[in-house]
């Protein structure tokens, strides 16, 4: 799945997307080598990392 793909099935589902991770985001969907400051910002802030997988059964 594409970034524009997941993206689109956020919005589909009425949810929000953003470029970055803040105390107000909810979830981070990360690739198979997830890494970089979205996922130190996602630990700093308690968000839940999500991969494809689940990220799939939460917009079903």
């Amino acid at each position: 799945m594409t970034r524009e793909q997941a993206k689109e099935l956020v919005i589909q589902q009425g949810g929000r997307v953003s470029e970055s991770v803040s105390r107000s985001t909810d979830f981070l969907v990360v690739g198979t080598r997830p890494g970089g400051t979205k996922t130190d910002n996602a630990r700093k802030y308690a968000t839940k990392t999500l991969k494809e997988r689940e990220f799939l059964r939460l917009v079903a």
